[in-house]
C-alpha cells in the first residue's frame, strides 16, 4: 500500500528553515510548494503507511524545533507551526487503513506535546475544525504545545489548491464577492491580499476534482468576477501537486499558465511492486 500525505507547515518566507524541515521526509518527499504571503509551505511525500508515519513524526520534530507560532503572521489562517497533515488514500479499499494511519499518528504527536485535531472530509471537514478551534474547543490529543500549536490530522481524497489571481485594482470586497460567488459544495473559496507579491487572490479547494476541476473552476472564477466588475483574471497557479482527473478538459492556455500538466500526482509517485 502506498500512502500520500500532504502536510502545511507555517513558514513560507524563510526558504532555508523550510529546506531543512521538508529534508526531515526524505527520502519520500515528492514537492515542495512555499508562499510568502500565506506565510506556509506544502509538502507532499508517499511511501508505505509505517514510512509516511515515521517521516511525519520526523516532520514534527524539526517543525517544533524550528518554527515558533507564536510569532508567526501570515494571510492563510493556522493553528500550529505543523498545521494541517492529510493523509490521501489511493481507493476506498485503503481509506480505513489510513484511517488507522492517522489514529496512532495522532498519539504519537500528542507524545511529542502538540495538540491534536482530528478531522475527515465526510463527518468533520477542516473549515468546521478551525471553527471550533476558534470557539475554544480542546484537541482530541493533546494539548496546545507552547511554541508549536496544535495540528489537524485527517484523512480525505485528494483535492487541488488552485488560485487565481485578480487585478489589484478590483480590491478587496470584489474579491471577497467572486469567492463568495464560487463556493459550493465542490469549492472552498476565500480571498486574500497579497501586499508582499502585490496580487489579489481568490484562493480555492477544489474538493471534487473528477467534476470540478482547474479549467470548471477558472471559468467560474471569471464568470463571477465579470458580474461584479472586477475584469479578467490576470493569472492562476496550482500548488503542490495535483491528481490527473484535475486535467479534463484543461485548455493548453491555462495548462501553460499553471504548469498543470508538470503536476501531476500520479507522474510523482514511487512505483511499487
Amino acid at each position: 500500500m502506498l500512502l500520500v500525505t500532504v502536510p502545511n507547515i507555517s513558514e513560507g518566507r524563510d526558504l532555508e528553515c523550510v529546506a531543512r524541515v521538508a529534508s526531515s521526509m526524505s527520502p519520500h518527499l515528492l514537492d515542495v510548494h512555499s508562499d510568502p504571503d500565506h506565510h506556509r509551505s506544502v509538502l507532499t511525500a508517499a511511501a508505505s503507511p509505517e514510512e509516511i508515519e515515521e517521516a511525519v513524526v520526523s516532520l514534527a520534530r524539526s517543525c517544533i524545533d524550528d518554527i515558533d507560532i507564536r510569532v508567526h503572521e501570515g494571510a492563510h489562517p493556522r493553528i500550529g507551526s505543523l498545521d494541517v497533515i492529510p493523509l490521501l488514500p489511493r481507493d476506498r479499499e485503503q481509506y480505513d487503513a489510513a484511517v488507522e494511519v492517522s489514529l496512532h499518528l495522532g498519539k504519537r504527536l500528542s507524545a511529542l506535546r502538540l495538540g491534536v485535531y482530528r478531522y475527515d472530509d465526510q463527518t468533520r471537514p477542516l473549515p468546521s475544525v478551525r471553527r471550533s478551534v476558534r470557539d475554544g474547543a480542546p484537541p482530541d490529543f493533546g494539548a496546545f504545545h507552547p511554541t508549536a500549536g496544535s495540528v489537524c490530522l485527517g484523512v480525505r481524497w485528494p483535492l487541488v489548491a488552485f488560485n487565481v489571481d485578480l487585478s489589484p485594482s478590483a480590491g478587496r470586497a470584489r474579491a471577497q464577492a467572486v469567492a463568495a460567488e464560487v463556493r459550493s459544495d465542490s469549492i472552498r473559496a476565500l480571498a486574500f491580499v497579497l501586499p508582499r507579491q502585490q496580487r489579489l487572490q481568490v484562493s480555492m479547494n477544489l474538493i471534487d476534482p473528477e467534476h470540478v476541476g482547474i479549467e470548471s473552476a477558472w471559468r467560474r472564477v471569471t464568470a463571477a468576477a465579470r458580474l461584479f466588475a472586477a475584469g479578467d483574471p490576470v493569472g492562476a497557479e496550482v500548488v503542490g501537486l495535483v491528481p490527473r482527473a484535475a486535467l479534463i478538459g484543461l485548455s493548453d492556455e491555462l495548462a501553460a499558465l499553471t504548469r498543470a500538466r508538470e503536476k501531476v500526482l500520479e507522474d510523482r509517485l514511487p512505483v511499487t511492486r
